[in-house]
C-alpha cells in the first residue's frame, strides 16, 4: 500500500499535460506493451494501461524490488524548464536529449526517492520517473538504463 501511495504522489508531483499522440510521437501506451512482452522488467499495477484511446494514458508499473515508474507524455518545453529547475544538464541517451534529475521531499506516508527524466522530442515530452520510499543504489542509473532501452522503442 505504501508503494502504491508513492507513485499516487509521484503522479500528483507530475503536474503535467498529457497529449493525445500521432504515429511519430512516443506513447506512453508503447511503454506499457514493452512490459506487458517482458522487454523492460516489472509488473503493470491494476488498471493500467487505461482502456479506450489508451496511446495518450500515462502508464505506471513497479519492478520485483518495489521500485515504482510512472510515465506520460507533457506539454512542449517543460523538458528545458525542467533542466532549469533542478539546474540539471542534458545528457545524450539514444540520440535524444535527456534531463534526468534526483530529488528527495517528505510527505504524509514518509519519505520519497525519486528520479526522473525528460525527453524532448518533436512538440511532446516524454517524462519517466522511478520512485522508492527507502534510500537504496542509484535510482538515476536505474533509470538512465531503462531509458537506454525503451527511448530507441518509442521515439522511432
Amino acid at each position: 500500500m505504501r508503494r502504491l501511495g508513492v507513485v499516487l504522489l509521484t503522479a500528483i508531483a507530475t503536474a503535467s499535460v498529457v497529449l493525445s499522440a500521432g504515429c511519430s510521437k512516443p506513447k506512453a501506451a508503447d511503454l506499457c506493451s514493452l512490459i506487458q512482452t517482458g522487454e523492460l522488467p516489472g509488473q503493470l499495477e491494476e488498471g493500467f494501461p487505461k482502456p479506450g484511446d489508451g496511446e495518450d494514458k500515462a502508464c505506471r508499473w513497479e519492478t520485483s524490488d518495489g521500485t515504482s515508474l510512472r510515465t506520460d507524455l507533457m506539454a512542449y518545453g517543460q523538458a528545458s524548464a525542467l533542466g532549469e529547475v533542478w539546474n540539471a544538464s542534458p545528457r545524450t541517451i539514444a540520440d535524444r536529449e535527456v534531463y534526468v534529475a534526483a530529488r528527495g521531499f517528505t510527505e504524509p506516508g514518509g519519505p520519497v526517492i525519486e528520479c526522473s527524466s525528460v525527453t524532448q522530442h518533436d512538440k511532446d515530452a516524454l517524462r519517466m520517473t522511478l520512485a522508492v520510499d527507502e534510500p537504496r543504489g542509484d535510482l538515476c542509473a536505474e533509470l538512465t538504463t531503462l531509458l537506454e532501452k525503451a527511448l530507441p522503442r518509442l521515439t522511432s
